[in-house]
């Protein structure tokens, strides 16, 4: 079951406690929600309970999906990307899209990897698939481009298309095949127009994988293959809302980070790919235009690195707020001499990665186990750190490891990242204690306020998944009110429905007239505790209890199981009773 709910806030303050401190709103960052608590089972999902809500909308391989003929099969598992395109405007009725990470062999489905779109309704508070003429679920249709491969992130761009990256980064026609079990057709592709230019070149089939993709969510079909981004491991793009820069993640140790800027609003046909370097002293950078050819483009982190390009372990996720860029550098616990032969070749390495504490005498980079939040200010092109990864410290429970899927929102005038883990291991604290002595990879999705200084100790815990999966493709409707999250790739021996690939939607964390406090603080005790926040109208315990609410009559008025607050704002005045598990009772007294 869901764990800690949270309240939505009200104008009150007639609600009190006999011999309780009431809770008053905390200047430190708040998040919308009450943080899911961190004694968690890892074989099923948590969220924060009533009254949010939360509905799986989608399973890969287990549900249907039609092709573009009318053909039906099994969905492709491994959900990612998660994109979401209003139709005429709306929150609460769009296309739902998503990535398909994997290369595999599919006739009905096309090969390789994909993407699958559905469209969604929110009515009478309740997320549910709508049926559609093409099919309840839609396969895309790659056809037109070629097919696609491993596609991972994405973004939606200002025009209501949908970019996709193809990650797994292929270096022959036989890898491409993989032992019979991947993309079976190796035939030669022809590229008509680079660039705005007729060009008619013939690729190797392996070559015409790995770049950035354009799709129409509403017909679930693949446009084209921006070949003026360049091959590389492309994690994502993120389109940006002038309509004409996109920049780029790459994937690898060494990695490059990118940036595509089109000579036309409103559409990425021609224009000029940049690969970014970092000043020496890290407060500034530039960017290095790159060769305008597709010869250049196949081998572009290359030739960016021997022009003097910054080097970065696995940049995955990008997101924006006002004006400025954050990125997701999940790290690698074995980044070996990589970073060291990318410099031999004339590449920098970034101010982040070369201090002292980050290299050993042999020269190699030591293990970035944690990773970072990386911020750059296209103002004035610098790149730092804006939240170091790292073990929870002395009192919190809080542990940032390997941050992947990025998302943000700013709901009643504050902004928030929405922090997606991958764990690329269990060691070194990057998982709770109890997970990491069952051997657990159990990641968590965390919300952080923008600020000027954040902190691990500020981040708020929305949801923690399911053994062994990974949580990505985080993306919000346009007025920021409902969540979708993809889980990835669970264990299979969990219980259904969380041993599949799943599409969830969550909503209700926010109210349209502010943010909802934080459950106080509480010292330790054997006893139960209660604090009421007066501007919410909630009864806040310090532990997850089930609690009975009685009359001075003794008549059982509510039972509530598993819950960590008690909405009292429709109780009438007087006196009442909570009886806890346990036996314990408090008084309550309503004037």
């Amino acid at each position: 079951m869901p764990v800690p709910c949270f309240s939505s806030l009200r104008n009150t303050s007639r609600f009190v406690l006999p011999l309780l401190v009431l809770a008053a709103a905390g200047t430190r960052a708040q998040a919308p929600f009450t943080p899911v608590d961190t004694n968690f089972r890892a074989t099923q999902h948590f969220v924060p309970g009533a009254p949010v809500q939360s509905a799986i909308l989608f399973t890969g391989s287990l549900d249907t999906v039609v092709t573009k003929t009318g053909q039906k099969a099994l969905s492709r598992p491994e959900n990612d990307f998660i994109g979401y395109v209003p139709i005429n405007g709306r929150s609460d009725s769009g296309y739902v899209i998503q990535n398909h990470e994997q290369n595999t062999a599919n006739a009905v489905l096309g090969h390789g990897g994909g993407m699958s779109v559905f469209t969604a309704h929110r009515k009478n508070n309740v997320w549910s698939v709508a049926d559609h003429p093409g099919g309840r679920f839609r396969q895309v249709d790659f056809t037109p481009v070629g097919g696609t491969l491993g596609n991972c992130g994405g973004a939606v761009t200002p025009w209501g298309t949908v970019t996709t990256g193809e990650e797994a980064f292929q270096t022959s026609n036989s890898g491409l095949r993989n032992n019979g079990n991947g993309f079976p057709d190796t035939t030669d592709v022809v590229v008509p127009v680079f660039n705005g230019q007729t060009v008619n070149r013939t690729l190797k089939r392996y070559q015409a994988m790995n770049w950035i993709v354009e799709v129409d969510a509403a017909s679930a079909t693949a446009l084209k293959k921006h070949y003026n981004m360049g091959r590389f491991s492309h994690e994502m793009g993120y389109s940006m809302p002038d309509g004409k820069t996109v920049y780029l993640a790459d994937d690898a140790t060494p990695a490059v980070f990118f940036k595509f800027v089109s000579d036309t609003v409103g559409n990425y046909n021609k224009g000029q790919l940049y690969a970014y370097k970092q000043s020496a002293d890290g407060n500034s950078g530039s960017w290095i235009a790159l060769p305008m050819d597709l010869d250049s483009m196949m081998s572009i982190r290359a030739l960016a690195f021997r022009r003097g390009a910054t080097t970065f372990t696995r940049h995955e996720w990008i997101t924006q707020v006002d004006g400025k860029v954050y990125i997701t550098e999940t790290g690698n616990d074995n980044p070996g001499t990589s970073h060291r032969s990318a410099v031999r070749t004339g590449a920098t390495l970034p101010r982040h990665l070369a201090t002292p504490a980050r290299m050993n005498t042999d020269s190699s980079l030591t293990p970035d186990y944690f990773g970072r939040i990386l911020r750059f200010d296209p103002a004035t092109d610098k790149l730092d750190v804006y939240l170091e990864g790292g073990p929870a410290s002395a009192g919190s429970p809080i542990h940032l490891a390997n941050p992947d899927g990025l998302t943000s929102v700013t709901l009643n005038g504050k902004s928030y990242l929405v922090i997606q883990e991958n764990l690329n291991g269990t060691s070194q604290g990057r998982v709770s204690a109890a997970a990491n002595t069952a051997g657990r990879d159990i990641p968590e999705l965390y919300w952080l306020e923008v600020t000027n200084t954040p902190s691990r100790d500020s981040l708020k815990r929305m949801m923690v998944g399911p053994a062994e999966c990974e949580l990505t493709g985080g993306r919000f409707t346009p007025d920021g009110a409902t969540f979708f999250i993809n889980v990835q790739h669970p264990s299979s021996s969990n219980p259904a429905p969380y041993n599949r690939a799943y599409t969830l939607a969550i909503w209700g964390y926010h109210t349209p007239t502010g943010l909802v406090f934080d459950a106080p603080a509480f010292p330790r005790s054997k006893r139960v505790q209660v604090k009421v926040n007066a501007a919410s109208g909630f009864a806040y315990f310090d532990r997850l209890t089930d609690v009975d609410l009685f009359n001075t009559a003794g008549r059982r008025l509510e039972r509530h199981k598993g819950v960590r607050m008690l909405d009292v704002q429709h109780l009438g005045p007087g006196n009442y009773l909570l009886r806890f598990q346990g036996g314990e009772s408090l008084p309550l007294v309503l004037p």
